[in-house]
This record gives structure tokens, C-alpha cells and sequence, in this order.
């Protein structure tokens, strides 16, 4: 286009100054829509909005014009090609309330968006809080050199997050785990001092146990809208003062031992259990009953008697003697007892509350509350252990069970299970598969009542909807529904509880299991709730469990 075949003349303002006219008339050229365009971009005129439709109208317009085949040829009235619009403002708030953003397209023309508009639409908007004046005057400044039509978007607002509370809570400073294992003090000639055996695992009167961290109160927030935001509220709570502590009378935030001796967890908390630090268990000691815990530096001889009420730890070995402990027993040396002919019993007698450690044990009676870990061998003993049974060193490269009954509500693991002479090895695995299973079939019965009694309610509801008194039908129906979302709730309760047992049942299986991680010998016998599996040939790695229902063996997978 040439700046006389489309002169800068043919633009006009409208009337109310809202628009940029084109006026057609007959021009010698073919005008198309980037012509109008860059006339409308000439320096001198307004930098209204385009109009693309009406540009295209104009350009349709000037090719009649044009057409010199046209014979009726028509006045065109002029064509607005540009309108003038004003800046636009928009202002979201988050969904939670905890900002707020603003965008602004610059005006073609018209208005521009000034700080008052902001503030009025922050006034309709209930947005008075957190506002980031700063984030305001950038987003003006910039429009304000801006081409027309540019966006920009900017966060003018935050909220304040509520702080929520911190719960006290207690921290261990000193140790309470299980098989501790006292380490005699190492004398400079190389000899130890076994005298000098309890202290690595005991306490002294005055040492702090435990210490309180106190709850941190939480701090409130605030939307962008003025809304407080509650924080979670903390809990304070107090030390539990268990046996043989107090708390520090200089400072209520630390737990005390009151007196010499072992500690031991109680819950979150712990106790001090008193402390017997013996020898030997001989005749010349006689037998020991403790109410506390009890620290043996030598050996347990043949038909003594040690009880204590909390832990039993012996450096030496226990032979045929009887030894009851209400916490765990820790035994570094073997535990060897013989089977007396006379009566079939075992001479050593071992009672565990907790978890009994050890290394080997032989000929002996073992009733163990929690777990049984042995690392060498379980020879010929009446074992029963209401936890799982391990046989074996952390290296699996050893770790025997032979002969004897061996009785688990858990799993049974051993390097190698059985021996290669006729002597039978009995494995009797416990689950709660059987309890679980009546719970299964009687949750089942309890649904199938449930869906019967839902059912009958499809012919009462009919019945009501013949009664003629509208106020006694909706009464009647009312109770009806009632009634009936009552059974549907317990239905609901008794299928989420059926869905529990089931999930526990199939966890009772997988923890209920006999592994031998290199050699499962011949004259083993495995009982797992009656279900019997027994073999005349020798395997290698292999686990014994429940497969489908059936008792079956698989090869071992290590993990």
C-alpha cells in the first residue's frame, strides 16, 4: 500500500470518541487487512483496540469499490476498525484465603487502571489484609509505559499462617534396650575386672533419665480477608513416675533416677529396677530370689535356683538349674541341661518374660514370652516361645536347630533345620488363623442378617404408602428410614470389621512359617494348625508355610 491509495484522511474519530472510523471510497488499488493495519498503526493516531471483523468488512467493502465489472456500485457508510477500551482490572483470591492475585491488561486507548480502582475492588472483594504495597505501585509503575493489550500479573496479598501448637514430649537420655550386655572393665595387665561388670548398664542415684521438652503454644493467622486462623492447640503432659524415679526438685524438666540400678523402659517412660550383681549361683550363695534385676558374672550350677522379677543377665553358662526372669534373660554362655530318665524331664528349666538371647542351648525346658534368639544351636530341647524363634548368627553362616519339639506362635529360622541321623525334629507352628477364622465366618453370618433385615423393609415402605393420613404416612415412613440406616450403619461397621480380620488372617499366615536358609534335613515334622508336612528327602534353602491354604514348601528367597 502507497500513502496516497490509502491516505491517512480516511480515518475518522467517532462522534463519542469510542471508535476509529474508515471511510470507503473508491480508491486504485486492492486494499487488504495488513494495509488498514498499518494505517491504523501510524504514530499520530489513538492506540485503539483492532477490530478485526469490522477490518475485514472494510476490506470486502473496498474490493466492491474496486470491481469494475460491479455496475451497482453503492455508498458505503464509514467502517469502525478500532475501538477504544479501557485498562481491566482483576483481583483472585486463593481458595484458602491465603493470597491474593491481580491482573491487569492495559488499556487500548481509554482508561488506565489508577491505585483507587484497586483499592475499591479490594474494598468489594472484603480484601484487607497482608496487602504488599510495594507488589501495587511496581504493577502501576509498569503498565503505565506499557503497550496496550500487555498482561501482567502479580501476588498483591499474603495471609499469615497459623503456627500450630507443638505437644510436650519426653526424650531418653539414658539406654533401656533390650540384651544389653554388660562389658567387664579391661584392666591395664589385660585381665578384666568382672567386679566392675554392672556399672555399663546401670545408673547411678541422681542421673537423669529422661527430660521433659515443653509444649510450644501455637500462634494464630490471619486471611487475606481479615479471618483468623485458629492454630492446632498443643498438649501438655506430665512425667509418669514409675519405680525408683523421681523428678529433679531443681528442675521439674528432667526425670531422676532415686536410686542405684538398671533402667528399663515402662511404657514411654522408664523405671529402675534394683540391682543383684552376684558371682556365682552355687551352694555357698544359695538360691536367688530377686524383686529387680539380677547380674550374674559366672555360671548358674546344677540344681540351683534363680527368679527375679525383672531382667537376669549371665556372663557365664546355666547348667540344669531353674531360672525364671520377668524381663528378658541374657545368657552368654550355653544353656546345657540333661533328660533325666527316670521322670522324661529336663533338668534345666528355663521361664522367660520377655526375650531370652543366647547362644546354645541343649537338653533344657524354654517357655519364652516374647522372642527366642540363639546364635549357635537349639539341641534337643521342649521349646515353646509365644514370639518368633531364631537360630542363627547375623551372618546366617551358622545356626542349628536338632531333635526336640520346637513350639512357635510366630516363625521358626535356622541356618539349618533337622539332622542327617533318624532323630526327629518336631516344628509345631501357632497362628490366630483359627480364631480369625470363626471372627471371618461370624462377621459373615452378621452381614447376611443385616442384608435379610434391609431386605424386609422394601414391603414395610410399600404398606406405608397406602396409609390415607399424609401426616402418619410421613411419620411411618420416617421411622422406617431410620430404622432401616440402622441396620445399614451396623452392616457397614461389621464389613470394615471383616475387612480387618481379613487382612490380619492373611499377616498371620505370612508371619507363621518354618525357614531353613541352607538345609532342611529329612525326619522333620512341621505342624501348623493341624496341618502336617513332613518329608523322607533333604532340601536345600527352603521355608515351610501356608500356600493356598496347603502346607507347603518353597525355595527360600533371601531378602
Amino acid at each position: 500500500m502507497t500513502q496516497t491509495s490509502l491516505p491517512l484522511q480516511q480515518i475518522v474519530l467517532s462522534s463519542d470518541s469510542s471508535q476509529l472510523l474508515l471511510k470507503i471510497t473508491p480508491v486504485y488499488a486492492e486494499i487488504s487487512a495488513d494495509d488498514i493495519i498499518d494505517l491504523l498503526n501510524t504514530p499520530s493516531l489513538p492506540r485503539f483496540k483492532l477490530n478485526l471483523e469490522g477490518i475485514d468488512n472494510a476490506v470486502a467493502a473496498f474490493a466492491a469499490l474496486y470491481d469494475e465489472t460491479n455496475d451497482d456500485v453503492k455508498a458505503f457508510t464509514p467502517i469502525a476498525v478500532a475501538d477504544k477500551q479501557d485498562a481491566t482490572l482483576d483481583i483472585i483470591i486463593s481458595d484458602n484465603l491465603m493470597s491474593a492475585c491481580t491482573t491487569i491488561t492495559t488499556a487500548h486507548g481509554g482508561s488506565p487502571i489508577t491505585l483507587n480502582d484497586i483499592k475499591n475492588k479490594c474494598d468489594q472483594l472484603g480484601l484487607k489484609f497482608g496487602l504488599i504495597t510495594k507488589n501495587i505501585f511496581s504493577l502501576l509503575n509498569v503498565c503505565k509505559s506499557a503497550q496496550p493489550g500487555k498482561v501482567f500479573k502479580i501476588n498483591i496479598a499474603n495471609g499469615v499462617p497459623a503456627i500450630d501448637g507443638v505437644n510436650a514430649r519426653f526424650e531418653k537420655l539414658v539406654s533401656t534396650e533390650s540384651h544389653r550386655k554388660p562389658k567387664p572393665k579391661l584392666l591395664e595387665n589385660g585381665k578384666v575386672d568382672m567386679l566392675d561388670l554392672g556399672q555399663s548398664i546401670t545408673v547411678k542415684a541422681g542421673t537423669v533419665l529422661m527430660k521433659k521438652i515443653p509444649m510450644i503454644v501455637g500462634k494464630p493467622g490471619k486471611t487475606v480477608t481479615a479471618e483468623i486462623i485458629e492454630p492446632k492447640k498443643s498438649i501438655d503432659a506430665s512425667f509418669v513416675i514409675e519405680k525408683n524415679v523421681e523428678i529433679d526438685p531443681n528442675n521439674p524438666l528432667q526425670l531422676l533416677a532415686a536410686t542405684y540400678g538398671i533402667p528399663i523402659d515402662k511404657g514411654n517412660f522408664i523405671k529402675i529396677d534394683d540391682v543383684l550383681l552376684l558371682e556365682n549361683v552355687d551352694n555357698r550363695s544359695g538360691n536367688v530370689i530377686y524383686d529387680g534385676t539380677v547380674v550374674i558374672t559366672a555360671d548358674i550350677h546344677e540344681n540351683m535356683k534363680v527368679k527375679a522379677s525383672g531382667d537376669i543377665t549371665v556372663m557365664g553358662l546355666i547348667e540344669s538349674a531353674e531360672v525364671i526372669s520377668g524381663g528378658d534373660l541374657t545368657v552368654e554362655m550355653p544353656i546345657i541341661g540333661h533328660l533325666s530318665k527316670s521322670d522324661e524331664e529336663f533338668s534345666c528349666k528355663i521361664k522367660c518374660g520377655g526375650n531370652l538371647t543366647g547362644t546354645i542351648a541343649q537338653y533344657a525346658s524354654l517357655n519364652v514370652a516374647k522372642n527366642l534368639t540363639l546364635t549357635n544351636q537349639l539341641i534337643h530341647c521342649e521349646t515353646v516361645c509365644n514370639g518368633d524363634v531364631a537360630v542363627h548368627n547375623n551372618a546366617l553362616s551358622q545356626g542349628s536347630i536338632i531333635g526336640g519339639t520346637t513350639t512357635s506362635h510366630k516363625g521358626v529360622k535356622a541356618v539349618t533345620v533337622g539332622t542327617s541321623g533318624s532323630t526327629k525334629t518336631i516344628i509345631n507352628l501357632i497362628s490366630s488363623a483359627k480364631e480369625l477364622e470363626l471372627a471371618k465366618d461370624k462377621c459373615i453370618t452378621e452381614i447376611q442378617l443385616f442384608d435379610k433385615m434391609i431386605g424386609q423393609f422394601k414391603k414395610a415402605e410399600n404398606k406405608a404408602d397406602t396409609i390415607q393420613d399424609i401426616a402418619i404416612r410421613k411419620k411411618t415412613k420416617k421411622q422406617l428410614f431410620i430404622e432401616k440406616q440402622q441396620y445399614r450403619d451396623q452392616s457397614d461397621r461389621v464389613q470394615a470389621k471383616l475387612a480387618a480380620i481379613k487382612i490380619t488372617l492373611e499377616q498371620s499366615y505370612q508371619n507363621t512359617y518354618l525357614t531353613a536358609t541352607n538345609k532342611l534335613y529329612s525326619d522333620t515334622i512341621v505342624n501348623l494348625d493341624g496341618k502336617i508336612w513332613s518329608s523322607t528327602q533333604e532340601f536345600g534353602a527352603s521355608t515351610v508355610s501356608i500356600v493356598n491354604n496347603q502346607l507347603q514348601i518353597t525355595p527360600y528367597q533371601a531378602q
